[in-house]
């Protein structure tokens, strides 16, 4: 079986991060006897760089392929020059996908839409099914992130992203959402979209040996935020926050690692505040982040009020090294921290929430230690390997048994 998969955003191997779902999948289907050709972008989100200059094709496993296509640049996470670069991304990718021939199966990423377009006109060209793959919920995140009073109207300047985002579900033979919350979004978004043929497939973790609870044991608490810094964070609570400890004398300490828009403002704040309580380390890679994690105790995942955001990559990164998980998201995560007793919630936006919190767990490391025995326990269910597997015994159904 030949599987073309379409997503313009995440890190290829190779350098330095955590594997991307994309590559979970591929090498799933690999490792079963199938070609993957990743079709992504020239552009790399997560560093702001061309990786190259123009179309190459990178062998990086065994049946494993990864296509760059050439994408125009841009700087800001939401703006019209990332709209372009999505815009121009997808529409090469139809040219030179009508052109080629040998593929049974395409997966194709929905957000963004256009992606998801791309797969859809792809599919009907060649006659073979299409599966789409959602990470997250757009349009409505662009909606959340207007000011109250503009929103009805944002809505309806976004109708074009629902209505291609309803048809590319609706020619889809089977949906994958990362979480059970965006299943329940999708299977709503068109009454003629079958709820069985919905799946919730997580983005999970690779699971490693136990973590070393010696490492851990420090006279402080410490608390990290790894990922993008982007605008749809709660990072400006965490600073006011480590600046609320640090005059109130508290041992926490916080590392923020991670690139992104909200890096200017960190750096700045980080030069109002030399001797402040908070370490900012830039990019760490992936097997020296897991071993910074070692030496942590709070996982944080703070993110925006009203964020459309379920399940985040750094939650399953966070409960697989043992870290107390505090965020400030609702829904899914809030209630899966609440039954499975691995860590807190806090308001977003108040810092004296967020340091409430942090105390509290300051002052009780029995409890910060069991949150921690929980979180090793539970992260079994979100592992990788029976997960990608499930990925692509699906992807093999769809495909009716070809090649």
């Amino acid at each position: 079986m030949r599987v073309w998969i379409l997503n313009p955003y995440g890190p290829v191997p190779g350098e330095g991060w955590r594997d991307y779902r994309v590559t979970l999948l591929a090498r799933a289907l690999a490792e079963r006897g199938h070609d993957v050709l990743w079709w992504t972008a020239s552009f790399a989100h997560q560093t702001k760089e061309q990786r190259v200059s123009h179309w190459t094709d990178r062998e990086v496993e065994p049946r494993f392929t990864v296509r760059f296509v050439p994408t125009p640049t841009y700087s800001r996470h939401v703006g019209l020059g990332r709209l372009w670069f999505e815009m121009m991304f997808s529409r090469r990718v139809v040219g030179r996908g009508k052109r080629e021939a040998g593929v049974d199966v395409i997966v194709a990423a929905d957000p963004p839409q256009w992606c998801g377009m791309a797969g859809r006109k792809l599919a009907r060209h060649h006659g073979v099914p299409l599966v789409v793959d959602c990470l997250d919920l757009w349009p409505e995140l662009f909606v959340t992130l207007a000011p109250a009073r503009l929103r009805p109207l944002v809505r309806l300047l976004l109708t074009p992203l629902f209505r291609i985002r309803r048809k590319n579900l609706e020619a889809a033979a089977r949906i994958v959402a990362v979480s059970d919350t965006y299943r329940r979004v999708l299977i709503g978004v068109a009454p003629s979209i079958d709820p069985a043929n919905v799946l919730s497939i997580p983005i999970g973790v690779r699971l490693r040996a136990t973590r070393n609870e010696a490492a851990a044991e420090d006279a402080s608490l410490v608390c990290i935020y790894a990922g993008t810094l982007g605008e749809r964070y709660d990072l400006g609570t965490v600073l006011e926050t480590a600046s609320l400890l640090h005059t109130e004398r508290s041992r926490i300490r916080f590392i923020i690692a991670g690139r992104g828009p909200f890096e200017a403002q960190l750096r700045g704040w980080l030069k109002r505040h030399p001797a402040a309580n908070l370490d900012y380390r830039g990019s760490v890679e992936a097997d020296a982040l897991l071993d910074l994690y070692e030496r942590c105790h709070v996982g944080l995942i703070p993110y925006a009020a009203e964020s459309t955001v379920s399940l985040p990559v750094k939650f399953f990164d966070y409960l697989a090294a043992g870290l107390v998980i505090v965020t400030s998201l609702q829904g899914e995560l809030r209630d899966f921290v609440q039954q499975n007793e691995v860590g807190f919630t806090y308001a977003a936006g108040d810092a004296r929430s967020l340091a409430a919190v942090l105390q509290h767990l300051e002052l009780v490391p029995a409890e910060r230690r069991m949150m921690g025995q929980r979180a090793r326990a539970a992260i079994a269910r979100f592992d990788t390997v029976p997960l990608y597997r499930q990925y692509a015994e699906m992807i093999e159904e769809v495909s009716g048994g070809n090649g």
